[in-house]
């Protein structure tokens, strides 16, 4: 199925980065004066996920990136996002941020462990 990046986004058409545009707090995990910047970067990752195989392999490669860095910082990420982590409505959580061929907004799938505390970090990829 053919999934688009909601609202007016021209990321991907003008092969913008990732980190530069709706992920560029990523690494600020451990800042307390960024915590209102990270609002919708679990939205922003998922919905790039969905669009994955439309993206240039720099973009790919950014989300790598910033995937790496929260798992290397479990901790800080699970206290980043612990109102995110309990209180997302998998159902109606990305709407406005993709969706499919016929307009409609996808679930969280299982597989998106960025909505889920990280439990241990060597377990990160299972």
């Amino acid at each position: 199925m053919a999934y688009r990046l909601g609202g007016d986004s021209k990321l991907i058409e003008r092969n913008l980065s990732v980190i530069e545009t709706v992920l560029n707090c990523y690494d600020t995990l451990d800042d307390d004066d960024f915590e209102w910047d990270r609002d919708f970067h679990l939205h922003h990752r998922s919905a790039l996920e969905f669009v994955r195989d439309q993206l240039n392999d720099a973009q790919r490669a950014e989300l790598d990136k910033v995937d790496a860095h929260w798992q290397e910082n479990a901790e800080a990420f699970n206290r980043a996002f612990a109102v995110e982590h309990h209180q997302h409505k998998p159902k109606v959580a990305l709407v406005g941020f993709v969706v499919d061929e016929g307009g409609e907004t996808p679930p969280i799938p299982q597989g998106h462990w960025w909505w889920k505390p990280i439990e241990k970090q060597e377990n990160n990829n299972d």
